[in-house]
């Protein structure tokens, strides 16, 4: 059997300086899953595309009023019939994220493409406390502070995403090293 491929793409890298450069970037992330597929068949690795920052790439078309001159909406073409060219393929799945998800083109989230939406909240009082767990591991191995202490700080940081959480860590630790 073979092993699946898997790449994170990050919005704004696919955006290139070059005119057409874009759309070639688009087709390319659709590239190596198309050669195992003529090359394998049904027995070809799973291809796993992350896309970061979706709405940074796929806006509604139109919505650029030509700041861009015209790259996104070129791009959400590029996209949309890449997607429609490979459908029949089973071995691509494409996995995008945002924090905008309104801002995302509708054709996009049609049925067939990207059609699913999974919205993850806030974390919970126990998520927050895994998540302090995790990001003090080695402040609690040092030393530095008691594990006794976590379920205060996750019950304070009420409303804070994981990211938040580890920014007050980062900072927290910064600090003391000042």
């Amino acid at each position: 059997m073979l092993n699946a491929h898997f790449q994170l793409v990050r919005g704004p890298e696919l955006f290139g300086g070059v005119v057409g450069s874009n759309a070639k970037n688009v087709r390319d992330l659709f590239a190596p899953a198309e050669e195992d597929w003529y090359k394998f068949g049904t027995s070809s690795p799973l291809h796993v595309v992350v896309i970061d920052e979706l709405d940074s790439l796929f806006p509604q078309r139109g919505t650029s009023r030509g700041l861009d001159g015209g790259a996104s909406d070129q791009i959400v073409g590029q996209f949309l019939s890449m997607l429609d060219g490979v459908m029949q393929m089973n071995n691509l799945l494409i996995i995008g994220t945002t924090n905008r998800y309104e801002l995302i083109d509708a054709a996009l989230k049609r049925p067939g493409r990207l059609g699913h939406h999974f919205e993850i909240g806030m974390p919970s009082l126990e998520g927050r406390q895994a998540i302090w767990r995790i990001h003090t591991e080695n402040l609690v191995a040092n030393g530095i502070i008691e594990d006794t202490y976590l379920p205060t700080l996750a019950a304070h940081s009420e409303g804070f995403s994981g990211a938040h959480i580890v920014g007050c860590i980062s900072d927290t630790v910064l600090e003391a090293q000042r």
